[in-house]
């Protein structure tokens, strides 16, 4: 970072601004009009926003250098599916889904980097799924997923997620959306956009219930794609009752002071 000014990084319709003093780094987060090319520029002080919320992180000496790392989001996402899809016994369709990446900043080298912040490249939406009583909060695709191998409408600043839906039982089943924890998946830099490994979505209407397992390897629509980061969550499977993945979920609205558990 040189002296006497600010980072400014943008990516699609975000804007990273960092800044610096001896003791501490600041960082905040704007959003504008999408861009198709991503930069970092430093700018003079005085063309800095007046009004940012800016997130201060306290050094005893503050390092000069900082960095900028793409991760997934930070709670499961809802991808809605084109329609709604029964599946019969025994059968399997595969779809990509797009999710907005999150950027974390850090300052410091290597893995002695302090964590500054993170911010999504995209907007987020939050999501409800189950009922008004019990339910989990996820964060919402932008776009409901495509068939797999179309390519998906995915931009520098999103993940492609692939996952195969298969019915295990003996009854046909339904859903409407699947819901993906990115944080059981690793994270890769494909040729046009970030992947991460493709999941596998076991529909069971037997026990009423959806297991997702996330493979171990690279995913496979690309030769060669450059692993970024591992799971962050530990175990490869998770369960979700099909309720679950039906049309109770929607769009989830938090207004100022208010709360969710």
């Amino acid at each position: 970072m040189p002296e006497g000014r600010a980072g400014l990084w943008r990516l699609g319709g975000l804007k990273l601004w960092l800044t610096r003093n001896n003791e501490e780094w600041a960082f905040s987060v704007e959003r504008g009009a999408p861009r198709d090319v991503s930069e970092v520029s430093f700018v003079p002080m005085d063309v800095v926003p007046v009004d940012l919320p800016w997130r201060r992180t306290v050094f005893a000496e503050a390092p000069r250098v900082f960095s900028l790392h793409p991760r997934v989001p930070d709670r499961p996402v809802m991808i809605p599916l084109p329609g709604r899809l029964s599946l019969a016994p025994g059968g399997r369709v595969e779809f990509t889904g797009v999710v907005p990446a999150w950027i974390e900043v850090r300052a410091g080298r290597g893995a002695a980097g302090i964590v500054l912040g993170a911010a999504a490249a995209r907007e987020p939406r939050d999501a409800w799924t189950g009922t008004p009583e019990a339910g989990r909060l996820l964060y919402a695709a932008p776009v409901p997923a495509v068939r797999a191998p179309d390519q998906p409408a995915a931009g520098r600043d999103a993940i492609a997620a692939m996952f195969c839906l298969r019915n295990t039982g003996d009854t046909a089943v339904a859903a409407d959306h699947v819901c993906l924890d990115l944080r059981r998946a690793s994270l890769y830099a494909g040729a046009h956009f970030l992947r991460v490994s493709p999941a596998d979505v076991a529909l069971d209407g037997n026990s009423d219930r959806a297991t997702v397992t996330f493979d171990a390897g690279a995913p496979g629509q690309e030769p060669s794609p450059r692993k970024l980061a591992g799971p962050t969550v530990s175990g490869a499977a998770e369960e979700w009752p099909l309720a679950a993945l039906c049309e109770n979920a929607g769009d989830f609205q938090r207004f100022a002071g208010g709360l969710s558990q």
